[in-house]
């Protein structure tokens, strides 16, 4: 087991921000003085040594510490802070951070509503990952995007796996559920999927996907049916240890012809796939700028510390050893960070060009939008164009407004220099605007046209009668006053929607009701409903069950979707249901959890954003309160537990890092880090055309090795980047 203590700094190379009030800088030197007489052990759980089917040969991987002291004395620390804040302020690397009643009351009246803004939460260096790990994970990207569009078109899927064996609504719009399902437990999922069935599911299709522009039950608008769907995901994984079983075996086909990677002891497996509000393409991509900037401006201070990390994760016997190549460029492994107008191939080859990679996710996922915004325009607006199917004509529109894509987002939001960097990009590439808006603002300020399914999105007015008027939409009665129509909304992209707390007028309040209008409009929403659900970490579990990926592809003679399938299944991690569906292999998972090995287990519930999960102690106390421990061994697993779901947890090796939060160094010490694969997909209304399906970018993000989540938002980890080796 690893001990090492955080290193603590000198005054001087905290390099304080002058904006700081003098009494918050008396405060910051205090605690580091503070400080000294305290060290914090940063430690796997002492069951991760447990883990009896996993072996790393000792030879392979170095833990020794014995020239950390060395190297961190040879890296210009202040320096090299100063860099990143320089670099961070010049490049938009920051987040905003807003005024508390605390600092409104001590400041002037005429700034007391202005924001700030400060480094984001970065490491300060890059960290070491397997290029062939990196490159795999690429691979998957265009893989899961079409996964994720063909399970939001089942509808009998989503219900059989959300609601418990609920075998779609009857004629009062209601479905049955199982008293052990996730709809029974979490009210947040049970709301997405009974709008979901209410707009899309029809029982008795073929796919579960028949809908009619006015629905039977509700006698509501419809036009879903009619609306293409953006997906931009973003897949997290995990490097984890190899089994030695595995290690160099013939079902790893990336080994087959390539023996010098078999020496990586570590293995890509998949944390979660996000298909709503995927977050940091924007800071993600300048903290990569950041560092291929300090790598080379710095090298000779940080070969030592690069070299290190190296052994770390590559093993002992790293060499160096990648072939160079006569054909390839040097913009493969990434993709071409530049390109606007053609879609990033993607590629398993290896090049030489290593270390710190170019992120394409600013250009991508705006170009992305842009696709989406055009088809739009082709198919509803632009009357000149006869190409469009007959049934995208037969809703063309009075072009009564110009188009612009419409961002869902949260009020009191800190991750806007994120948010803008794609607007601002939409603008300055495509010349397309952007509106801004909560859910609770939505309500008020879109209307939905009854005979065309237009979204308007409508002028700032003044209100008479608040939330007291929930018709859907427009603020028609004793409500807000129309306002003249500024846009009819293209697409509807979500930075928020994703939390019960992005809801607060509750659940038949102006925020659903916001939600469902967006849904029926003709406008591309990213994501759909569908989209939405097939993100939750149920689907993700369900999906882990053998033959369940067949479903969604033609395997029986198309080897290229056989080949698809095994991808995507190598990458699952250890995913167990907590539910009535549990099987023996889920029974023996929870058993062990509660038998000393907690170490091994993560419990997910159904929550985006970080900050929601079990682990350790805190997951054994969880599941034995809700499990009856039967005389013959066997168990009775709480309804309550049906909202969860259990995963194996993943142990990526450890490097020395050095982060900083709000500009200065939060501590030196063990890290470990998870990647985020981006991919943008636009596929046709029907589901019979993919528009567009590319890998899109990456984002690294790293924690100290004792922190346990790990959202960068909800302030638990940094933004870093790959350094391939």
């Amino acid at each position: 087991m690893f001990n090492h203590k955080h290193e603590l700094y000198s005054v001087e190379s905290l390099s304080l921000p002058l904006s700081l009030p003098l009494s918050s800088k008396l405060l910051t030197l205090l605690l580091v003085l503070l400080s000294a007489s305290f060290s914090f052990s940063l430690s796997l759980p002492a069951s991760a040594s447990n883990q009896n089917q996993i072996q790393i040969p000792p030879e392979k991987i170095s833990t020794s510490t014995n020239t950390k002291s060395d190297i961190m004395k040879d890296i210009p620390l202040t320096k090299l802070t100063n860099f990143a804040n320089s670099y961070a302020a010049a490049h938009g690397l920051q987040v905003e951070t807003k005024p508390t009643s605390a600092t409104t009351a001590s400041s002037s009246s005429s700034s007391s509503s202005s924001s700030s803004y400060q480094c984001a939460p970065i490491s300060l260096l890059p960290n070491i990952f397997p290029a062939q790990s990196f490159l795999r994970a690429k691979s998957l990207a265009p893989d899961f995007n079409l996964l994720v569009d063909r399970i939001s078109r089942n509808g009998a899927f989503l219900n059989d796996t959300l609601a418990g064996g609920g075998k779609g609504k009857g004629k009062d719009s209601s479905y049955s559920s199982s008293s052990s399902s996730v709809i029974a437990k979490d009210a947040y999922t049970n709301k997405l999927l009974q709008l979901y069935n209410d707009i899309y599911y029809s029982p008795g299709g073929d796919d579960g996907n028949e809908i009619n522009e006015i629905n039977e039950i509700n006698k509501k608008p419809n036009f879903a049916n009619k609306a293409d769907r953006l997906g931009i995901q973003r897949s997290d994984y995990m490097l984890n240890p190899k089994p030695l079983a595995n290690k160099g075996s013939d079902n790893d086909s990336d080994n087959n012809n390539n023996n010098e990677y078999e020496y990586e002891p570590f293995e890509l497996k998949q944390v979660e796939l996000n298909t709503i509000a995927s977050s940091f393409a924007g800071l993600a991509t300048n903290v990569a700028k950041l560092h291929a900037a300090i790598t080379e401006r710095f090298e000779d201070y940080l070969n030592d510390w690069i070299v290190m990390n190296q052994k770390r994760v590559m093993g002992e016997q790293y060499l160096y050893c990648y072939r160079e190549t006569e054909t390839e460029t040097d913009t493969e492994i990434e993709g071409t960070a530049t390109a606007t107008e053609t879609e990033i191939e993607t590629t398993t080859t290896l090049t030489t060009n290593l270390g710190v990679q170019q992120n394409p996710a600013l250009d991508r996922l705006p170009f992305a939008m842009k696709l989406a915004h055009e088809r739009y325009m082709e198919r509803f607006i632009d009357n000149t164009n006869n190409n469009s199917n007959s049934n995208s004509n037969s809703n063309k529109s009075k072009p009564a407004a110009a188009a612009a894509v419409l961002f869902i987002v949260q009020d009191g939001e800190t991750n806007t220099v994120d948010q803008r960097m794609l607007e601002f990009k939409l603008w300055e590439e495509h010349k397309i605007p952007v509106v801004r808006m909560s859910l609770t603002k939505a309500f008020t300020h879109l209307k939905l046209d009854k005979d065309n399914g237009s979204l308007y999105i409508l002028d700032d007015i003044a209100e008479k009668g608040g939330k007291d008027d929930k018709d859907e939409g427009s603020g028609s009665g004793s409500g807000p006053q129309l306002g003249p129509i500024l846009y009819q909304a293209s697409l509807v992209y979500y930075r928020a929607g994703y939390a019960p707390t992005d809801y607060p007028d509750g659940d038949d309040g102006i925020e659903w009701k916001a939600r469902e209008m967006i849904e029926r409009s003709i406008a591309t929403k990213c994501p759909s409903l569908g989209y939405h659900l097939a993100g939750t970490k149920k689907v993700q579990q369900e999906l882990a069950r053998p033959g369940v990926l067949e479903r969604f592809f033609d395997t029986g003679s198309d080897s290229d979707s056989n080949d698809r399938v095994q991808r995507m299944r190598d990458a699952f991690a250890g995913l167990y249901s907590l539910g009535d569906d549990a099987v023996e292999e889920d029974y023996l998972a929870i058993k062990d959890a509660i038998s000393g090995s907690e170490g091994r287990y993560v419990l997910k519930p159904q929550r985006e954003g970080g900050g929601y999960n079990y682990y350790g102690e805190k997951l054994a106390a969880k599941i034995g309160a809700n499990v009856k421990r039967n005389d013959d061994g066997s168990l009775e697993l709480g309804e309550d537990l049906a909202e969860f779901i259990l995963m194996q947890r993943l142990f990526p090796p450890k490097q020395r890092a050095v982060l900083l939060r709000a500009g200065m160094v939060e501590g030196s010490g063990e890290s470990i880090s998870e990647l985020g694969c981006f991919g943008t997909i636009l596929q046709s209304f029907d589901g019979e055309t993919t528009l567009h399906n590319e890998y899109a970018g990456f984002l690294l993000r790293t924690k100290f090795e004792n922190v346990d989540e790990g959202g960068v938002a909800s302030g638990f980890a940094t933004l870093s980047s790959p350094y391939l080796c």
